[in-house]
Protein backbone atom coordinates (compact mmCIF):
# COMPACT_ATOMS: atom_id res chain seq x y z
CA UNK A 1 0.00 0.00 0.00
CA UNK A 2 1.72 3.39 -0.61
CA UNK A 3 2.64 5.74 2.12
CA UNK A 4 -0.36 8.65 2.09
CA UNK A 5 1.86 10.99 4.09
CA UNK A 6 4.06 11.28 1.17
CA UNK A 7 1.65 12.95 -1.23
CA UNK A 8 -1.25 14.23 1.68
CA UNK A 9 1.12 15.41 4.25
CA UNK A 10 0.19 15.37 8.12
CA UNK A 11 -3.45 15.32 6.94
CA UNK A 12 -4.83 14.13 10.37
CA UNK A 13 -2.76 17.08 12.00
CA UNK A 14 -4.02 19.49 9.84
CA UNK A 15 -7.32 18.38 9.31
CA UNK A 16 -9.44 19.70 6.34
CA UNK A 17 -12.98 20.37 7.70
CA UNK A 18 -13.67 19.71 4.12
CA UNK A 19 -13.28 16.01 4.25
CA UNK A 20 -15.62 13.74 4.07
CA UNK A 21 -14.80 11.91 7.11
CA UNK A 22 -14.41 15.11 9.33
CA UNK A 23 -17.09 14.74 11.63
CA UNK A 24 -16.47 11.10 12.06
CA UNK A 25 -12.86 11.60 12.70
CA UNK A 26 -13.54 13.81 15.23
CA UNK A 27 -16.27 11.66 17.16
CA UNK A 28 -14.05 8.98 17.13
CA UNK A 29 -11.47 11.45 18.99
CA UNK A 30 -13.85 12.46 21.61
CA UNK A 31 -14.69 8.86 22.63
CA UNK A 32 -11.46 7.61 22.92
CA UNK A 33 -9.80 10.47 24.64
CA UNK A 34 -12.61 10.45 27.05
CA UNK A 35 -12.59 7.03 28.37
CA UNK A 36 -8.44 7.29 28.60
CA UNK A 37 -9.05 10.69 30.94
CA UNK A 38 -11.41 7.81 33.23
CA UNK A 39 -8.15 6.10 33.44
CA UNK A 40 -5.44 6.32 35.61
CA UNK A 41 -2.36 8.92 33.88
CA UNK A 42 0.31 6.17 35.28
CA UNK A 43 -0.50 3.49 32.73
CA UNK A 44 1.66 2.81 29.45
CA UNK A 45 -0.69 3.67 26.52
CA UNK A 46 0.51 2.35 22.81
CA UNK A 47 -1.21 3.88 19.72
CA UNK A 48 -0.73 1.09 17.50
CA UNK A 49 -1.04 2.58 13.85
CA UNK A 50 -0.23 6.06 15.10
CA UNK A 51 -0.46 7.94 11.92
CA UNK A 52 1.58 11.65 12.76
CA UNK A 53 0.89 10.42 16.58
CA UNK A 54 -2.22 12.93 17.13
CA UNK A 55 -3.36 11.00 19.87
CA UNK A 56 -0.09 10.47 21.53
CA UNK A 57 0.39 13.88 21.42
CA UNK A 58 -2.91 14.53 22.92
CA UNK A 59 -2.33 11.58 25.68
CA UNK A 60 1.04 13.00 26.94
CA UNK A 61 -0.45 16.76 26.96
CA UNK A 62 -2.54 14.74 29.66
CA UNK A 63 -0.06 13.70 31.55
CA UNK A 64 -0.07 9.64 29.91
CA UNK A 65 2.81 7.69 29.34
CA UNK A 66 1.94 7.45 25.62
CA UNK A 67 4.08 6.20 22.82
CA UNK A 68 2.79 5.76 18.89
CA UNK A 69 3.83 3.18 16.37
CA UNK A 70 3.21 3.49 12.76
CA UNK A 71 4.64 1.17 9.65
CA UNK A 72 4.66 4.48 7.57
CA UNK A 73 5.65 7.46 9.81
CA UNK A 74 8.15 8.27 12.57
CA UNK A 75 8.62 11.68 14.77
CA UNK A 76 9.61 12.66 18.58
CA UNK A 77 6.24 10.89 19.36
CA UNK A 78 5.79 7.60 17.25
CA UNK A 79 8.39 5.33 16.12
CA UNK A 80 8.80 3.13 12.96
CA UNK A 81 7.13 -0.20 13.37
CA UNK A 82 4.61 -2.86 12.38
CA UNK A 83 1.63 -3.73 14.16
CA UNK A 84 2.55 -7.62 13.42
CA UNK A 85 5.80 -8.00 15.03
CA UNK A 86 5.74 -4.86 17.72
CA UNK A 87 8.89 -4.15 19.17
CA UNK A 88 7.39 -3.90 23.21
CA UNK A 89 7.84 -6.77 25.68
CA UNK A 90 4.76 -9.74 26.66
CA UNK A 91 2.39 -8.12 28.81
CA UNK A 92 4.54 -4.65 28.93
CA UNK A 93 1.16 -2.49 28.13
CA UNK A 94 -1.97 -1.35 29.95
CA UNK A 95 -3.48 -0.41 27.30
CA UNK A 96 -3.38 -0.43 23.22
CA UNK A 97 -5.09 1.41 20.44
CA UNK A 98 -5.71 0.37 17.27
CA UNK A 99 -8.15 2.75 15.55
CA UNK A 100 -9.11 2.42 12.03
CA UNK A 101 -5.93 0.62 11.20
CA UNK A 102 -7.09 -3.49 11.11
CA UNK A 103 -9.02 -2.49 7.79
CA UNK A 104 -6.15 -2.09 6.07
CA UNK A 105 -4.85 -5.60 6.91
CA UNK A 106 -5.46 -8.64 5.18
CA UNK A 107 -8.16 -11.23 6.50
CA UNK A 108 -5.37 -12.86 7.49
CA UNK A 109 -2.69 -10.03 9.12
CA UNK A 110 -5.71 -8.83 10.61
CA UNK A 111 -5.69 -11.99 13.12
CA UNK A 112 -1.99 -11.84 13.88
CA UNK A 113 -2.41 -8.18 15.19
CA UNK A 114 -5.09 -8.81 17.25
CA UNK A 115 -2.65 -11.49 18.57
CA UNK A 116 0.23 -8.98 18.55
CA UNK A 117 -2.19 -6.71 20.83
CA UNK A 118 -2.56 -9.41 22.97
CA UNK A 119 1.06 -10.69 23.60
CA UNK A 120 1.85 -6.74 24.48
CA UNK A 121 -0.62 -5.80 27.52
CA UNK A 122 -0.81 -6.82 30.53
CA UNK A 123 -3.72 -9.19 32.38
CA UNK A 124 -6.64 -7.45 32.17
CA UNK A 125 -5.21 -4.74 29.72
CA UNK A 126 -7.49 -2.53 27.81
CA UNK A 127 -7.82 -2.13 23.72
CA UNK A 128 -9.72 0.29 22.05
CA UNK A 129 -10.28 -1.02 18.50
CA UNK A 130 -11.93 1.21 15.84
CA UNK A 131 -13.40 0.08 12.37
CA UNK A 132 -15.48 0.82 9.62
CA UNK A 133 -18.75 -1.27 8.71
CA UNK A 134 -18.27 -2.47 5.23
CA UNK A 135 -22.33 -3.23 5.61
CA UNK A 136 -23.36 0.51 6.80
CA UNK A 137 -26.74 1.56 5.81
CA UNK A 138 -26.10 3.09 3.02
CA UNK A 139 -23.99 0.51 1.44
CA UNK A 140 -26.92 -2.41 2.01
CA UNK A 141 -29.25 0.09 0.09
CA UNK A 142 -26.70 0.17 -2.86
CA UNK A 143 -26.13 -3.55 -2.97
CA UNK A 144 -29.93 -3.89 -2.53
CA UNK A 145 -30.20 -1.80 -5.81
CA UNK A 146 -27.40 -1.31 -7.79
CA UNK A 147 -25.03 -4.66 -6.84
CA UNK A 148 -22.07 -2.74 -5.08
CA UNK A 149 -21.43 -2.19 -2.27
CA UNK A 150 -21.04 1.45 -0.68
CA UNK A 151 -16.90 1.11 0.16
CA UNK A 152 -15.47 2.85 3.00
CA UNK A 153 -12.41 3.36 1.00
CA UNK A 154 -11.48 1.62 -2.32
CA UNK A 155 -10.23 -2.00 -1.97
CA UNK A 156 -6.21 -1.84 -2.53
CA UNK A 157 -6.61 0.58 0.35
CA UNK A 158 -8.97 -1.42 2.55
CA UNK A 159 -8.25 -4.84 1.80
CA UNK A 160 -9.40 -6.03 5.21
CA UNK A 161 -13.23 -4.51 5.06
CA UNK A 162 -15.54 -6.22 7.04
CA UNK A 163 -19.20 -6.04 8.00
CA UNK A 164 -19.78 -5.08 11.97
CA UNK A 165 -21.23 -8.28 12.64
CA UNK A 166 -17.63 -10.36 11.61
CA UNK A 167 -15.17 -7.87 13.61
CA UNK A 168 -17.17 -8.24 16.67
CA UNK A 169 -16.53 -12.42 15.93
CA UNK A 170 -13.20 -11.75 15.20
CA UNK A 171 -12.51 -9.65 18.10
CA UNK A 172 -14.24 -12.09 20.63
CA UNK A 173 -12.25 -14.74 19.18
CA UNK A 174 -9.19 -13.34 19.93
CA UNK A 175 -10.09 -13.80 23.67
CA UNK A 176 -10.94 -10.09 24.08
CA UNK A 177 -14.18 -9.27 26.17
CA UNK A 178 -15.82 -6.79 24.84
CA UNK A 179 -16.59 -4.26 27.32
CA UNK A 180 -18.72 -1.91 25.21
CA UNK A 181 -19.02 -0.36 21.55
CA UNK A 182 -20.08 3.07 20.87
CA UNK A 183 -21.42 3.44 16.99
CA UNK A 184 -21.00 6.60 14.74
CA UNK A 185 -22.94 7.55 12.17
CA UNK A 186 -25.88 5.64 11.01
CA UNK A 187 -25.99 6.65 7.34
CA UNK A 188 -29.27 7.08 6.42
CA UNK A 189 -29.84 8.24 3.10
CA UNK A 190 -29.94 12.24 1.87
CA UNK A 191 -28.43 12.89 5.13
CA UNK A 192 -24.85 10.48 4.50
CA UNK A 193 -25.06 12.85 1.03
CA UNK A 194 -25.47 16.07 2.71
CA UNK A 195 -23.19 15.53 5.53
CA UNK A 196 -20.20 14.29 3.45
CA UNK A 197 -21.41 17.08 1.01
CA UNK A 198 -20.32 19.59 3.78
CA UNK A 199 -19.54 18.36 6.09
CA UNK A 200 -17.83 20.71 8.84
CA UNK A 201 -21.43 22.91 8.43
CA UNK A 202 -23.24 19.92 9.19
CA UNK A 203 -21.34 18.55 12.27
CA UNK A 204 -24.32 19.25 14.43
CA UNK A 205 -26.25 16.86 12.20
CA UNK A 206 -23.65 14.35 12.47
CA UNK A 207 -23.75 14.35 16.04
CA UNK A 208 -27.46 14.28 16.28
CA UNK A 209 -28.01 11.41 14.31
CA UNK A 210 -25.32 9.20 16.04
CA UNK A 211 -26.87 10.65 19.28
CA UNK A 212 -30.46 9.01 18.19
CA UNK A 213 -29.48 6.21 16.32
CA UNK A 214 -26.85 4.37 17.80
CA UNK A 215 -27.44 1.23 15.20
CA UNK A 216 -24.15 -1.18 15.42
CA UNK A 217 -25.17 -2.13 11.84
CA UNK A 218 -26.21 1.07 9.96
CA UNK A 219 -23.29 2.85 11.77
CA UNK A 220 -20.08 3.88 9.66
CA UNK A 221 -17.72 3.16 12.40
CA UNK A 222 -17.96 1.15 15.50
CA UNK A 223 -15.55 1.79 18.40
CA UNK A 224 -14.98 -1.60 20.37
CA UNK A 225 -13.87 -1.38 24.01
CA UNK A 226 -12.23 -4.37 25.57
CA UNK A 227 -10.49 -6.19 27.79
CA UNK A 228 -7.69 -8.43 27.50
CA UNK A 229 -9.22 -11.95 29.18
CA UNK A 230 -7.52 -14.41 31.28
CA UNK A 231 -6.48 -18.00 30.01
Amino acid sequence: MPNEYNFRGDYHKNLNKNWSYYPIYIKKKELVINYLKSLSPSIKILDAGAGEGVFVEELKSRGFDAVGLDLNYSSELVQKGSILNMPFADQSLDVVLCLDVLEHLSFEDQILALKEIRRVLKNQGKTIISVPNLAHLWSRITFLFWGQLSRTANIAKHPGDRPFCEYKKMIEGADFEINKIKSIFPTLPLFFQIIQKKPAYFLWLHNLLTFILPIKSWSFLNIFFCTKKSR
